[in-house]
């Protein structure tokens, strides 16, 4: 069984720096910082969704409605640590799992939960909750990502009009919702990490 585990805010702080990015596309002057800025952000929320992690750590969250039959409760992206798991119990009460009775396992960049040895599944209610707090997010982000946001970003900048470049990879066929020009895929296809439903 897995669980959908998604950002439960912005990070703190972005991956990228406005000097960074006023670098990457030569501006002089703080005329367009705030355009940057917010090209800069679209850039790493693109990436992020393409990655199917975030870059930053930050704290995710997953919802569910059972535990499951056999094995581990597999989580949909890479996990930093586990902060909380809390399930409803029998008579409808949202209880915290005592950390000391879950066992996290991370195999092949895969990580699940399961009971500790000795541990069992919690009972659950008729409506039942299953809600696990966690961090994600690169410690050190990989150059490759930082490079990819600016290049990323620089593409918005050139393009902010929705028109299209077909020497930039912005505005033709080879992208779209859900897609990022060639050259970006190609930096950052080494971190994705594809195990959503």
């Amino acid at each position: 069984m897995r669980l959908i585990m998604r950002p439960t805010a912005e990070p703190a702080s972005e991956p990228v720096t406005l000097g960074q990015l006023r670098d990457h596309v030569r501006a002089d002057d703080d005329v367009d910082d705030a355009a940057l800025i917010g090209f800069g952000v679209s850039a790493r929320q693109l990436i992020e969704q393409w990655l199917g992690r975030p870059i930053q750590v930050q704290t995710v969250r997953g919802i569910g409605e059972a535990w499951p039959c056999s094995g581990g409760l597999e989580l949909s992206m890479p996990i930093n640590t586990i902060e909380a798991v809390t399930y409803t119990d029998a008579s409808g009460v949202v209880m915290p799992w005592a950390t000391g009775r879950v066992a996290r396992t991370s195999q092949g960049g895969i990580t699940q939960i399961r009971p500790a040895t000795g541990s069992s599944w919690p009972v659950l209610g008729d409506d039942p909750l299953v809600t696990v707090d966690a961090t994600a997010g690169f410690a050190v982000v990989p150059e490759a990502i930082v490079t990819a946001i600016c290049k990323l970003a620089g593409y918005l900048h050139a393009d902010r009009d929705g028109i299209g470049d077909r020497n930039s990879g912005v505005g033709d066929r080879n992208t779209g919702v859900g897609r990022l020009p060639p050259d970006i895929r190609e930096l950052i296809a080494p971190w994705r990490w594809r195990l959503l439903a």
